[in-house]
């Protein structure tokens, strides 16, 4: 079966394209978002351990004791950001778990998104066409039904399935106090 047969092609153009368009563009801001992350991280404990000469966890928890609530509260807010940017890219790696099982394509429209947004070093298209043993125009295609598929699957699957086990497990750690 084709891929025109698939849910590519259920849903109509116009909402096609505007999932398209907001898929890609998480795509192309999930390498930064992820960079920041961890670059957030390691100033905050770096920072931390400077201030208290202790590892980095002895460093928090040494913060975490300290009687002074204003330190406390920009600690636990520092941390609270860092988790939620933690939650969206899990989100968006399980999310290309589940492109990669879709039955049309999925292990190539994975290969696709991964040489181009998710590695550390991004492939050239040149690369992708090489390593995949791709036409240029058959690569094109297969990489806006990718992106589509991607973006489907975080908007259609994968976000309302955390919202409801958020939702289930009476988690607040999304709400800033």
């Amino acid at each position: 079966m084709e891929p025109s047969s698939g849910i590519l092609h259920q849903l109509d153009i116009s909402k096609n394209k505007a999932v398209y368009h907001n898929a890609k563009l998480l795509l192309r801001i999930y390498a930064s978002a992820v960079w920041h992350t961890r670059d957030a991280v390691d100033e905050l404990l770096c920072s931390f351990s400077e201030t208290y000469q202790s590892s980095d966890i002895a460093a928090l928890e040494c913060l975490v004791t300290m009687d002074d609530g204003s330190s406390v509260k920009q600690l636990e807010n520092k941390l609270r950001c860092v988790a939620q940017n933690k939650i969206i890219i899990d989100i968006v790696e399980r999310n290309m778990l589940h492109v990669r099982e879709y039955p049309f394509h999925g292990e190539l429209y994975y290969d696709i998104l991964n040489k181009s947004y998710f590695v550390k070093y991004p492939y050239t298209e040149s690369e992708i066409l090489e390593s995949l043993n791709l036409s240029r125009s058959t690569y094109y295609r297969r990489r806006k039904d990718a992106i589509t598929t991607f973006g489907i699957s975080m908007w259609g699957y994968m976000l309302p399935n955390v919202l409801r086990e958020i939702k289930s497990t009476g988690e607040t750690f999304l709400r800033q106090s």
